[in-house]
């Protein structure tokens, strides 16, 4: 039995067939076997294969398909059948390997028992085809380089090997193509795993089921074979225009159905939304970028009735994105445009949620949740990461009430995760929320309102269209003295000395909307314009570190770092686990004379918590009625007014509209409207959101805005309720 089986599909690659061939008897690796699978090539391929097969000395054999396939999957299965080796490598006939590909794979592959062994790859392009020089996922040019990434990974649970492709997805540096990977054969044949039958983007949902049950996974760092830029492959041919734009939107629409039969089927990838939106958003602007040359010459009208014709399984709400390029021929209505400025409260079910990682935090949690609660919170996410002490307990009435939605958040360096699952819990539920630490604490300056309706006020006047948070700047607050803990006295009443001076902008409130995410840490927003990323209310504001007093703040986020000698380090030891890498030199590295500042008396935090101490919260009532009336006076609005003339007045239209529809979906869970009343709305809204967005204003730069964003992840929340 061979070590290796080789399985290569085939089909009018008569350019490049001989170099790939060529890789595989250079290889220093000799104990393999060559299966070529032919489908039905209609140049001089199947000649070229079978001069060679005297030079493999019977380790190559040649088959071939009854009819072509246009696909890889039918010729991979043929030649799996046919597959005798310990591991399979699949292949393209017209990529090629470097001459010790096999022997590092096959090394590895035994030397850990993985199943699938992961390596990079380098790219070659013919620059005679006229095709514009590509570039890799770092941004090199990629005619020779490869990418090769310095770390080694050995995993034995299929959650971490899917938390490790969703973060290279997000970065831009998966390889979905099966020659990145050695396979166990066994292992596919016991899960029965193969591609599914589309001609698109098959290879990254093949990668998908394969990683959802391996038990043991290698990524080593080289980059061991060469990817061609081939514009004559399936996935860069060009045919007319017509063909060409039924063709994706055709293959989009089957890739849409098969994803989600894989998440469906896949009980490892049920809970997996973020990775499910992520994947969705990368194929649909893949989409995109193959239909914006072409898409202008076809009528807003016959693009419709084509994506519904392929429609099966998704929401036709990616119309939008698909009218990029495009001048809606509608009905002219309205003159002056809409100029709401706030989304209506009553669309959320939440006015302002909060997010939190926490670990042993039972001394702690019970005063920072009822803190919140007086100070306009109506709703937490606490994620609890590894607790060993009484933390859940603390607050149980809390969580039995539904104010505290409480998520178990095992694991090493989980706080990077938790903060996207926070913000897309938020996204739709919330019109406010913020994630900060158990030792961090709100405290407005000029006012006793609660922090929801001064954000309001601090909004009133402000006209920016790219606003997404408003800034909160650091307060660090001593102990007092204190070199033990405490814990029969709030933390608050205890430590009320603070620093002279206050920090940078620390944490933000934000539109959830309106923000994509904190990739680096809390400290840094991911938004969706470079311009007016956060409102700076704390003012003024250099950048640098300024006296409490002169700066007249707004909102402060006071930070109670130490608390105690002792309290101080025991939160480092908590705070590792969760922190990112990344985030630990300026967390869970602070010198304890750093944090132990104690120069200013200041208790407005506690006079603040005393007089909202009345105000204390329980689980908010939400009308479902007057959300349904609101998306109805929302619908009225757009008929009689829908043009924009400016890009504020045009971000806020369309996010009345997005809420708007992610609300009917949870009206429709509630039974609050019928199946035809749901689907009325949604075609309305649909219809509503294509004017407005086939109207975006002049100055509007296509991207520039969240609002593409957030249509694209809007086709999801319905995909789960299609059968």
């Amino acid at each position: 039995m061979p070590s290796i089986s080789i399985i290569i599909p085939a089909y009018n690659v008569e350019k490049y067939i001989k170099k790939c061939l060529d890789s595989i008897l250079n290889q220093t690796f000799t104990d393999y076997e060559v299966i070529v699978v032919d489908d039905c090539s209609t140049d001089k391929t199947y000649s070229i294969i079978q001069s060679y097969i005297p030079k493999f000395n019977n380790k190559l054999t040649l088959l071939k398909t009854d009819k072509n396939s246009g696909m890889a999957k039918i010729p991979r299965s043929i030649g799996l059948k046919q597959a005798k080796g310990e591991y399979v490598y699949f292949f393209d006939a017209d990529d090629y390997l470097v001459p010790k590909a096999l022997e590092i794979m096959y090394k590895n592959a035994k030397e850990y028992d993985a199943d699938v062994v992961y390596c990079g790859k380098k790219y070659t392009v013919d620059l005679s085809n006229n095709i514009k020089m590509q570039l890799d996922s770092v941004g090199i040019k990629c005619r020779d380089e490869g990418i090769e990434d310095k770390s080694m990974f050995i995993l034995d649970d299929p959650n971490k090997v899917l938390s490790l492709f969703f973060y290279s997805l997000k970065r831009n540096n998966i390889h979905n193509e099966p020659a990145a990977k050695l396979v166990r054969r066994q292992y596919l044949i016991d899960y029965n795993i193969s591609a599914p039958n589309i001609a698109l983007s098959d290879d990254q949902l093949w990668t998908i089921i394969l990683l959802a049950q391996v038990k043991r996974f290698v990524r080593i760092p080289e980059a061991l074979w060469y990817y061609r830029i081939n514009p004559h492959s399936i996935t860069h041919s060009i045919e007319s225009k017509q063909k060409f734009i039924e063709k994706y939107i055709s293959g989009f629409f089957a890739w849409i159905q098969e994803l989600h039969n894989i998440f469906k089927s896949q009980d490892i990838l049920k809970d997996k939304s973020d990775m499910l939106y992520t994947l969705i958003r990368r194929e649909l602007y893949r989409l995109l970028d193959k239909l914006h040359l072409y898409i202008s010459d076809i009528s807003l009208k016959d693009l419709y009735q084509l994506c519904n014709k392929y429609n099966k399984t998704v929401n036709s709400f990616i119309l939008p994105l698909l009218l990029k390029n495009i001048k809606a021929d509608l009905i002219t209505v309205g003159k002056d445009g809409i100029q709401m400025t706030t989304v209506e409260k009553e669309l959320f079910l939440y006015n302002f949620s909060i997010g939190l990682i926490a670990k042993d935090e039972g001394h702690y949690i019970r005063e920072w949740v009822e803190y919140y609660l007086h100070a306009g919170v109506d709703h937490f996410f606490i994620y609890d990461n590894d607790s060993t002490d009484n933390q859940k307990e603390a607050i149980q009435d809390y969580i039995d009430q539904g104010i505290v939605e409480y998520i178990m958040w095992p694991g090493k360096e989980m706080q990077k995760p938790m903060m996207a699952d926070a913000i897309e819990k938020a996204r739709y539920t919330s019109r406010y929320f913020t994630m900060v630490d158990v030792d961090e604490f709100i405290v407005p300056y000029h006012t006793d309102d609660d922090i929801p309706s001064i954000i309001d006020k601090m909004l009133e006047n402000d006209n920016r269209p790219f606003l997404q948070a408003v800034g909160l700047t650091w307060a660090i607050y001593g102990t007092n003295g204190a070199e033990k803990a405490d814990y029969s006295t709030p933390v608050l009443d205890r430590c009320p000395k603070r620093d002279s001076i206050f920090k940078r902008v620390a944490k933000y409130i934000m539109n959830p909307r309106m923000v994509k995410g904190c990739p680096v840490s809390p400290h840094k927003l991911e938004g969706f314009s470079p311009k007016n990323r956060y409102l700076m209310l704390n003012k003024p504001h250099t950048g640098i570190d300024q006296r409490l007093e002169d700066s007249k703040p707004n909102l402060i986020l006071n930070h109670y770092r130490a608390k105690s000698k002792e309290e101080f380090e025991k939160s480092k030891v908590n705070r590792h686990s969760a922190l990112v890498i990344g985030d630990r030199e300026n967390n869970g590295g602070t010198d304890f004379a750093k944090a132990d500042k104690n120069l200013i008396e200041d208790r407005r935090a506690i006079e603040y918590r005393n007089i909202r101490k009345d105000a204390i919260m329980t689980k908010k009532e939400i009308s479902l009625d007057v959300i349904l009336e609101t998306i109805k006076k929302i619908i009225s609005d757009i008929k009689q007014n829908y043009k924009t003339e400016s890009r504020k007045p045009y971000n806020d239209t369309m996010e009345r509209l997005l809420v708007s529809y992610n609300r009917i979906g949870y009206l429709k869970d509630k039974e609050v409207i019928s199946s035809e009343e749901y689907d009325r709305l949604k075609e309305q809204l649909e219809f509503d959101i294509l004017l407005v967005y086939s109207n975006k204003p002049k100055d509007v730069e296509p991207n520039s805005t969240w609002v593409d964003y957030e249509i694209s992840r809007s086709t999801l929340p319905f995909i789960n309720s299609a059968e």
